[in-house]
């Protein structure tokens, strides 16, 4: 095929195509002439490529997106993502690797909307002198994907979130009419997200939900009363992932010891500090390709301080794939002297971290 940049610049764009295209039909639109310009850059430069080669390229967008849903190694490859055994869509949704290669493309509009988001929630909190406020804010849209009118406007009412009512506004919509029946919306009670309603019952969305098919119904909210449900960018790219953040806070905090979500504004995810005045810095990442991720890493930041880091893979991502931790630590072991970090799962810095409490206590 092509020059390897270039296939991963075409499999990012119709990774970004199918994304939207997917948005556009779940909202109930049709899919049709002009198709999202992503999607349509990348059928322009895979058919380019694939005539060079004297292969047959996909007849048009939907032939394109039948081929999503086969392995990319069958239609394309490229190999530093080491991704040919799998596929862009399954069962007509996005897939994970098809979600973690939009975040990496430069013009995706919800990437754009996300990192702008956080950009601005951190300028107004680091104005108002205010730590409180970005943590508040970042945990409130993980532990709130839906919630009533009313919900909404007492958060308001917290000192710690006022200062950012219209950014935290920007984040909530009306529920999409599909997931709404008979004037009410349910949630799953695994993940808080909306559930939809189809033929074989309701089915969670959100491509992270341990339950997925089989979902247990959560809340059930009437549209009457006022509802608004995250954005779309925001429950991908902020919520799904953060619920491994909080899942791991509350677990530290369990066993005893002193944690803080995002210090200094996210200069990692969470601090650990032990009563010996040790510290130690902890990333949690839900990425579900190993050897992308190992691409991604970057040394942790030294402010605020810590004696040990770590990386911890969400225990989702490890069960997802055989021998994770394994390939990711061999990926990243030619980096170590500059990362410096240990890369391990959740329940092993869990052990780690009761370790040296007995060590501090000894």
């Amino acid at each position: 095929m092509a020059d390897p940049d270039d296939a991963a610049v075409t499999l990012r764009l119709i990774a970004s195509g199918v994304v939207q295209a997917y948005q556009l039909t779940a909202q109930g639109e049709a899919l049709s002439v002009p198709y999202p310009a992503s999607l349509q850059r990348g059928l322009d430069r895979l058919t380019l490529a694939r005539l060079r080669v004297g292969e047959r390229p996909p007849a048009g967008v939907p032939e394109l997106l039948r081929w999503c849903a086969e392995p990319l190694g069958e239609w394309m490859s490229v190999r530093e993502l080491d991704a040919d055994d799998e596929a862009l869509l399954s069962d007509g949704r996005p897939t994970l690797v098809c979600e973690e290669l939009v975040v990496r493309a430069p013009d995706v509009e919800a990437e754009i909307f996300e990192n702008e988001m956080i950009t601005e929630v951190m300028r107004i909190s680091r104005a108002a002198g205010s730590e409180e406020s970005y943590a508040a804010f970042r945990r409130f849209v993980i532990e709130h994907p839906v919630l009533s009118e009313i919900q909404f406007q007492e958060a308001l009412l917290r000192a710690e979130l006022s200062v950012l009512a219209a950014q935290l506004g920007e984040c909530y919509c009306t529920p999409p009419v599909e997931y709404q029946q008979d004037g009410c919306v349910v949630t799953c009670s695994d993940c808080g997200n909306l559930l939809l309603f189809g033929s074989e019952g309701y089915e969670c969305k959100d491509i992270r939900c341990p339950r997925g098919t089989a979902p247990q119904i959560g809340r059930r909210l009437e549209m009457k009363t006022g509802v608004r449900s995250l954005v779309a960018p925001v429950q991908r790219f902020v919520a799904a992932p953060g619920r491994a953040e909080l899942r791991l806070y509350r677990k530290l905090g369990e066993i005893g010891v002193d944690v803080e979500l995002w210090p200094n504004f996210d200069a990692y995810d969470l601090r650990v500090r032990f009563s010996h005045g040790y510290s130690w810095a902890v990333d949690v990442k839900d990425w579900a390709n190993p050897v992308r991720l190992a691409r991604k890493l970057r040394p942790i930041p030294r402010d605020p301080s810590w004696d040990r880091a770590f990386i911890v893979p969400a225990k989702e991502a490890v069960a997802a794939c055989a021998g994770y931790i394994e390939i990711l630590r061999a990926r990243c072991r030619d980096r170590q002297s500059d990362l410096q970090f240990e890369i391990v799962t959740e329940r092993q810095l869990l052990e780690r971290v009761r370790q040296e409490m007995g060590c501090a206590d000894a």
